[in-house]
């Protein structure tokens, strides 16, 4: 947060940030009941944008490994999975997850994971 902001607690400024929200959604975008005052409906963003970037935007390489970790996990646990039920259950628990995957992908990342060089070679 700047030096010349004023601060706000976290819990008042997500109330009032959600009475915004509410009364925006309600007014197809207009505000019907302004918060308090817009000095406090500033403050209130202005608090809820620098929790959110001091708490959820972590280092991109901190979090590509952790990432990376995880998804390593993940095959790790089919691979046990399949040692202890048999190849076939491993390559149902490949195939669910790159469905769950897949369906989690907007329809142009789906569309760019289809047509990718890799995909298209194993296809053909």
């Amino acid at each position: 947060m700047k030096a010349d902001q004023e601060v706000m607690d976290l819990g008042k400024a997500l109330e009032i940030v959600l009475e915004m929200a509410k009364s925006l959604y309600h007014s197809h975008g207009e505000f019907c009941k302004p918060a308090k005052c817009p000095a406090d409906a500033t403050t209130a963003m202005d608090t809820v944008e620098d929790f959110i970037v001091n708490h959820f935007e972590e280092d991109d390489e901190a979090q590509s490994r952790t990432r990376h970790e995880r998804l390593t996990a993940l095959f790790e646990a089919m691979e046990h999975h399949g040692n202890a039920e048999g190849t076939e259950t491993q390559l149902g628990d490949a195939e669910e997850f790159l469905r769950l995957a897949f369906d989690n992908m907007s329809p142009a990342q789906q569309t760019e994971f289809l047509n990718s060089q890799a995909v298209a070679e194993f296809i053909t």
